[in-house]
C-alpha cells in the first residue's frame, strides 16, 4: 500500500513490529518517523483540486485568511460586506446572469462621453 500524503496505516497498539500476515506481505505498519518528506505545494494542490468545490472554497478561503496580514501593509480581513457582495458577483458570473463588458470599450465609452 503506497502512503497517501507521507502517511503510513497506523498499527494496532498491540503491535508494535509487524507480523504474521504484514510481515509476510511486506507492510511496514510502524508509524512514521518525524522525518517523514512532507507533501509539496504541488502535491497537497492536486489533491485540493479534487475536492468538491464548496470544500475548495473553504479551503481557499482559510488559506488567505492565513497569510492575510502577514506583510506589512496588507489588509487584515477583507470587510464582511464586501466578501459578501464579491461572492454575490462571482456567482451571476458563474451561473451566467452577470453582464460582462468589455473593458476597453467601457474605457472609450467614457473618453467620449467626457471629452466634451
Amino acid at each position: 500500500m503506497e502512503p497517501i500524503w507521507g502517511l503510513r496505516p497506523q498499527p494496532p497498539v498491540h503491535a508494535a513490529r509487524p507480523r504474521g500476515l504484514a510481515a509476510a506481505a511486506g507492510v511496514d505498519c510502524r508509524p512514521m518517523s518525524s522525518q517523514a518528506p512532507r507533501p509539496t505545494a504541488d502535491e497537497i494542490l492536486e489533491h485540493a483540486l479534487q475536492l468538491p468545490k464548496e470544500q475548495r472554497l473553504r479551503l481557499a478561503d482559510e488559506l488567505l485568511d492565513s497569510v492575510e496580514g502577514e506583510e506589512q501593509g496588507t489588509a487584515a480581513k477583507i470587510d464582511p460586506e464586501l466578501r459578501e457582495e464579491l461572492i454575490r458577483r462571482l456567482k451571476k458570473i458563474e451561473d451566467g446572469t452577470a453582464v460582462l463588458l468589455d473593458g476597453d470599450e467601457v474605457m472609450r465609452e467614457l473618453r467620449a462621453k467626457f471629452e466634451r
